[in-house]
């Protein structure tokens, strides 16, 4: 990957409830600012099937479009419900030719 080229950051949540699936809301830091979708940014999130405790696993994922050194630095992942915060990861993006996947810890209810 290059600079003018697509990226790709995700990250990964387990064991959240499949009843209060549509409670939760994933978002996206930059520069301590909340990233918007626009012409830059897609946010895609999803989740598997559940599992015999009615329990899932979210991934969300952060497209970044025509990539420049402008997007290079530290971007957050986070998953609230409401105004509380339930996780929330650090995620370096410092080199064109690395893309990441974190996965977070357990969530916690």
């Amino acid at each position: 990957m290059g600079p003018n080229d697509n990226a790709t950051l995700s990250c990964e949540v387990y064991r959240l409830d499949v009843q209060q699936i549509g409670s939760y809301h994933w978002k996206w830091k930059f520069h301590g600012g909340e990233i918007e979708e626009d012409g830059k940014y897609k946010i895609i999130s999803m989740h598997s099937p559940p599992n015999s405790c009615q329990q899932t696993n979210g991934l969300v994922t952060l497209e970044i479009a025509n990539v420049s050194k402008h997007d290079l630095g530290h971007y957050k992942c986070g998953l609230q419900m409401s105004d509380i915060k339930l996780a929330e990861r650090d995620i370096p993006f410092y080199d064109f030719g690395e893309l990441y996947t974190v996965p977070f810890i357990s969530c916690l209810h």
